[in-house]
């Protein structure tokens, strides 16, 4: 979804939006969107600058990096960002230094801001950097595959990668 700069002015104007079904794509296959996005924001314009402030509520499923079983990650987050417009000798400088107030701020183009990436942006930044589904999984065998939760392998140590073989002897020489 775009949304036209021109329509607003210094005065805060609410704008509410839920996505329907399949509306949202969230273009990274690791994760599922498994309640459409549904925000409530306040768009305010001063002369270039645009600040959109609200919240975004979703939920999120991705893969577990130990085990692989499906996470759900519920997704509720409060929303200040700043955006300016592109300005051509950014492409000069490819090595700017950002400060902390850069973090929120974003630029449009054309007088338009793709509501879809922002909320991509924002939601890909609220998940952990590790999706795990429990702190002390222990996760699938290298070996065999099977999910160490679940089941007991026989696999423990029977097999060392040749990459630490020579760990492997360094330890049973002590």
């Amino acid at each position: 979804m775009l949304i036209d700069i021109a329509e607003f002015d210094n005065r805060a104007k609410r704008f509410r939006y839920s996505y329907g079904p399949g509306e949202f794509n969230i273009q990274d296959e690791s994760l599922i969107c498994r309640r459409e996005p549904v925000c409530d924001l306040s768009i305010v314009r001063k002369h270039e600058e645009v600040r959109i402030s609200g919240s975004l509520v979703t939920e999120v499923s991705a893969s577990c990096a130990r085990c692989l079983i499906a996470v759900s990650i519920p997704v509720d987050l409060q929303l200040d960002l700043i955006y300016h417009p592109v300005v051509e000798s950014f492409a000069e400088e490819p090595d700017l230094e950002l400060s902390y107030q850069d973090l929120n701020l974003s630029y449009y183009a054309n007088d338009v801001i793709d509501l879809d990436e922002l909320i991509r942006e924002q939601i890909q930044l609220a998940l952990p950097v590790r999706v795990l589904c429990r702190e002390e999984c222990r996760g699938l065998c290298p070996v065999c595959g099977a999910d160490r939760n679940r089941e007991t392998c026989s696999c423990a140590g029977k097999q060392i990668d040749p990459l630490w073989e020579a760990l492997a002897k360094l330890i049973e020489e002590r």
